[in-house]
């Protein structure tokens, strides 16, 4: 029975973040705060977001050495790290999220290229929450 009383808690608590999470702006015109973000729209201005709390969504991967937050499933697969953000779990169990749309609450680093310095960035202290079912088992 928790399983399936998880799984609306689970859209709920992605619900309630994306509500108080959007359309909030500061007065000195920074983005943070500013909504539910591609990871396009990081890595193709990932200087303006650099140390910025964000919202993002993105293909998650879990494997040994790889866990990132990718523009498509193909991107993740074919190791193209380059596209991708490192995502830094500190603690967090996410091996269940492996090959999932997810949507990540995070801090966003351009200078923190992830494990050997392959991808275009990082998240920290992070929240991942799922947004879709799994892509592949």
């Amino acid at each position: 029975m928790l399983p399936q009383i998880m799984k609306p808690l689970n859209w709920l608590i992605v619900i309630v973040v994306l509500l108080n999470f959007s359309g909030c702006t500061r007065e000195d015109g920074s983005r943070k705060g500013s909504g539910t973000l591609s990871i396009y729209a990081i890595l193709g201005d990932s200087k303006a977001y650099h140390g910025q709390l964000v919202l993002v969504t993105g293909f998650f991967q879990f494997q040994q050495e790889a866990i990132g937050l990718f523009p498509s499933a193909e991107t993740a697969r074919y190791g193209d790290f380059a596209s991708g953000v490192w995502v830094y779990l500190d603690g967090i169990e996410a091996v269940s999220l492996d090959g999932q749309w997810v949507v990540i609450h995070g801090v966003f680093s351009a200078s923190d290229r992830g494990h050997g310095g392959a991808y275009a960035g990082s998240l920290r202290s992070v929240n991942i929450f799922p947004a879709g079912p799994p892509l592949y088992e």
